[in-house]
């Protein structure tokens, strides 16, 4: 149960395009190479064209039997090496502040460096980059800005959530004036939706000048010769989720997921936790949000119509993590943007496509029988399973963040701190922690919850009897899987 309170052309820019180009001709032929099909790669896709460009200019390959998995979150690190392969490997030193670039393949370790040099990226903190954060829409297309010089562009744009000012204000600006980057409605940019591979290799292709056309064409999408040249290792192994996972090799860095919805949102830690315990709180999240309290388990289908969790929740609550009201409803923006053909396929009949541009909470929509069996197919697609751990990671990463900078740096309280704030919202975690009087422990704050029962300031009581059990099998999975 769960409930939440929160409710042209530039002459500069020719120029460059045209010095692309003409490198790009010069590492690799501009007909497709490519001799492996990938499974999930189909000529009518819109990323068809740019994933061939992308494997053929050695950048990226596939992630195993047979699978390119264009639909999997795409880390921080890789834009780096895919912009690094794209310069032809220059040289870079081996300085930079951060502290997070250790498991990485060296390869990779260096495009970053390069890339942070170079002045395209910077990090998340002074010492963190973030390699395995996945990048959000602003985030890649300000980096693409800066790769390209930063040119200044005074085209005209109307997103309500590009405002004058924001770092990337400018960035889209130039990408949407170039045609490399578009809004996701007529009114929306959004740039804090995070990108899959194919979205990122999409915008690269776009910013290239579309060296294969904008078109699909006929040959086949795969390993290609260039490639092989990309490293001497072949090992294509996919990603099974573990803490470790972020150390491979250069040419299969995007097997940071697979096919049953595990991400890279799952392996790298945010800022003050690391890679190991942030899984370990994913899956405790997972176990007691839908996982019926059993460690390591979450159901993607998860499903509740309105009322069903609480009199205050409306409309209905999707996915594992629970994502209710304005939350499911992004959720549900968020996979057609990933995957458009594959969510029109799914809502053939347009049944939930229609609602995206409603207020579900204020409309206090109950979906019918035939919309919840639409909407629970698309949370359990590949996309949307990806698409839960990612929004899972974005929600929790600033309660890290802010349990740090407001209570405790305690890995075990974070956890805690993060469990009753996705389950209540701020005022109820901080209801909760200030009752514990600077002593963060398990226990302490433990008996703040309990305390909460005989609490009628407020009306979201995560303390209630209701979830006593939820908090006590929390505890249990922190202590017994908590790692240091």
């Amino acid at each position: 149960m769960h409930l939440k309170s929160r409710t042209a052309s530039d002459p500069f820019l020719v120029f460059l395009f045209t010095l692309f180009m003409i490198m790009s001709l010069a590492v690799t032929p501009m007909t497709a190479s490519a001799s492996t099909s990938f499974s999930d790669v189909q000529e009518s896709d819109y990323f068809y064209n740019p994933v061939r460009w992308a494997v053929d200019k050695g950048m990226c390959q596939g992630t195993g039997d047979g699978k390119f998995s264009p639909s999997n979150p795409s880390p921080r690190a890789y834009i780096c090496y895919y912009l690094w392969v794209y310069k032809g490997r220059p040289s870079a030193s081996a300085t930079s502040p951060f502290t997070d670039l250790a498991g990485l393949d060296s390869t990779v370790k260096k495009a970053v460096e390069w890339a942070y040099q170079k002045g395209y990226v910077s990090g998340k903190s002074k010492t963190v980059f973030g390699v395995n954060d996945t990048i959000t829409r602003g985030q890649l297309i300000t980096i693409l800005w800066r790769f390209a010089g930063s040119p200044a562009s005074s085209a005209s744009i109307s997103f309500s959530d590009v405002p004058a000012g924001k770092y990337f204000t400018d960035a889209v600006r130039w990408a949407v004036a170039n045609r490399i980057a578009a809004g996701t409605t007529a009114e929306t940019f959004s740039p804090n939706y995070t990108c899959t591979k194919a979205h990122v290799l999409t915008f690269l292709y776009k910013m290239a000048g579309s060296p294969y056309g904008t078109k699909t064409a006929t040959q086949t999408v795969g390993k290609s010769a260039a490639t092989t040249n990309a490293s001497t290792a072949s090992n294509t192994k996919s990603n099974t989720g573990s803490a470790t996972s972020s150390n491979t090799n250069s040419t299969t860095e995007d097997s940071t997921g697979s096919s049953n919805g595990t991400s890279a949102r799952d392996s790298g830690g945010p800022a003050g936790m690391s890679a190991a315990n942030y899984k370990v709180l994913t899956n405790v999240i997972g176990a007691v949000e839908s996982g019926g309290q059993v460690y390591g388990q979450r159901d993607y289908s998860c499903y509740a119509g309105a009322y069903e969790n609480s009199p205050k929740e409306y409309t209905c609550t999707l996915g594992w993590c629970q994502l209710y009201g304005e939350e499911g409803e992004d959720l549900i923006k968020r996979i057609k943007a990933a995957d458009p053909a594959g969510f029109a396929a799914i809502d053939s009949e347009g049944l939930i496509a229609k609602k995206l541009s409603s207020d579900w909470v204020a409309e206090k929509w109950n979906p019918s029988a035939s919309e919840k069996a639409v909407l629970i197919k698309l949370i359990t697609s590949d996309v949307g399973k990806a698409q839960q751990d990612a929004y899972f990671r974005e929600l929790t990463t600033p309660f890290v963040t802010a349990c740090e900078n407001t209570y405790t740096t305690n890995t075990k309280a974070i956890m805690m701190y993060v469990e009753i704030r996705h389950l209540g919202g701020k005022n109820s975690v901080d209801r909760i922690f200030k009752r514990c009087n600077g002593k963060y422990t398990l226990s302490n704050i433990l008996a703040s919850l309990k305390k909460d029962q005989a609490d009628t300031s407020s009306n979201n009581q995560v303390g209630d009897a209701l979830f006593t059990s939820r908090h006590q099998k929390c505890v249990e999975f922190i202590e017994k899987y908590t790692v240091g």
